[in-house]
């Protein structure tokens, strides 16, 4: 018996990824080092779009599936309204203060309820993004319509 559900969200999320890996293409037209800024979404879109196929091939297979919604579908929605607002967030007020509002919620969301370490991961999470990304790959993010803490460091110098 097909699973209409697994074919229909394989199907969305396929269109999706294949859609993201296309769009992708106008990005980081200028080369940083060996990687362009294409490379994490060309790779992240890919991925999705290979997991969707095999959702698909698994909705083909399925043997008698209902759909139970508990408790882990609200963590689900949180999650990803957590997601939206981050990447509204880093369009608004740039990446590395996105990433220092969002992290302690994204910690709570998995359950991590200590006031410290949400207060540290605020500090830390920014920080290792920034080594990882901009100074270890040189992948720059993208800069803040309305205020960017990198180009506030860069007018304090």
């Amino acid at each position: 018996m097909k699973n209409n559900w697994d074919i229909g969200i394989g199907i969305a999320l396929a269109l999706i990824g294949f859609a993201i890996f296309t769009m992708s293409f106008s990005l980081g037209s200028q080369q940083w080092g060996a990687e362009s800024a294409r490379i994490f979404p060309q790779v992240v879109s890919a991925v999705i779009f290979l997991l969707s196929l095999q959702l698909i091939r698994e909705g083909w297979h399925s043997v008698n599936f209902r759909p139970v919604f508990n408790a882990m579908s609200g963590h689900v929605f949180w999650l990803f309204l957590t997601a939206t607002i981050y990447i509204a967030l880093i369009e608004k007020i740039g990446y590395v203060l996105a990433t220092a509002v969002i992290a302690p919620a994204a910690f709570w969301l998995f359950g991590e309820r200590s006031p410290k370490f949400l207060l540290v991961s605020s500090i830390l999470c920014p920080v290792a993004m920034h080594l990882i990304f901009f100074v270890g790959l040189e992948i720059y993010p993208p800069v803040g319509e309305y205020f960017d803490l990198i180009e506030f460091f860069q007018a304090a110098k």
